[in-house]
């Protein structure tokens, strides 16, 4: 759940230190669940995940 939560963030395109804050986290936890993200979405860019979420 906190993977979709991150991808839907980053089609806001804050950075991993301003997500980790939003969700009172460490910068490395968002950095691990972005790569997870990635890897289940086969993309390689922030880009790739923004594209599957609308801009809020």
């Amino acid at each position: 759940m906190r993977e979709f939560e991150i991808a839907r963030m980053i089609a806001d395109d804050p950075s991993d230190k301003e997500i980790a804050h939003r969700l009172q986290v460490e910068p490395s936890t968002v950095r691990t669940h972005i790569a997870r993200i990635f890897q289940k979405l086969g993309v390689r860019r922030r880009s790739g995940v923004a594209s599957l979420f609308p801009r809020h």
